[in-house]
């Protein structure tokens, strides 16, 4: 990933942040000459390791172990509009993305796969009045199968309009609360944060 200086994440909290908050990502390998993706929810296990589950009959799942493999991240994004700029700009996105490397295991082990289900469901069913209580026919985890990830490299680009000036930075921040919308307030809340420790750092 192209990542200029002035873009590099702000700390490797911000990057697990990241991945904790938008942790439906994308597992992306290759097969010869052709590009396999598959989209999943990944628990992040320590710095180190990271953790997703396939449909067994997904061809990915067969192609994988033992190779090194990219899960992607996305995190806040919006268009940014120039008129929004104090100074001259033209029309750019701001973003924040992670793509993390490293070397794919595929475990198959029912003890190892419904660890890695309730691990799940105690993360996407906390904020349920009545939360899922995993209890199911144990022959279903013979439909998916585990996927280990060790990982080996972390990139990071959190673009903010770091490469304009504050007020430019102001500007595109109440632009962006102003819309309304959830992927502009989260932008909006990322750039000032950022904004904030600049200021802080001075």
């Amino acid at each position: 990933m192209y990542i200029p200086k002035h873009f590099e994440a702000p700390g490797a909290a911000a990057i697990r942040d990241l991945i904790d908050n938008h942790a439906f990502g994308v597992l992306a390998s290759t097969q010869g000459n052709r590009l396999e993706i598959s989209h999943a929810p990944f628990l992040r296990d320590g710095d180190d390791r990271l953790l997703c589950h396939l449909a067994r009959n997904n061809p990915q799942a067969a192609l994988i172990d033992g190779r090194i493999v990219a899960a992607i991240f996305t995190g806040p994004h919006a268009y940014i509009s120039p008129t929004w700029f104090a100074d001259e700009g033209v029309p750019t996105w701001n973003y924040a993305a992670v793509h993390v490397t490293g070397e794919a295991t595929v475990f198959t082990e029912h003890e190892r796969l419904r660890d890695l289900v309730e691990r799940l469901a105690s993360v996407y069913e906390a904020a349920e009045p009545a939360p899922w209580v995993p209890r199911y026919d144990a022959r279903k985890l013979d439909y998916i199968v585990g996927v280990d990830i060790r990982v080996s490299d972390v990139q990071a680009k959190f673009k903010m309009s770091q490469n304009r000036s504050a007020a430019d930075r102001a500007g595109v921040i109440d632009a962006l609360r102003a819309r309304g919308t959830d992927r502009g307030t989260s932008v909006a809340a990322m750039m000032a944060e950022q904004l904030s420790t600049a200021e802080n750092n001075r």
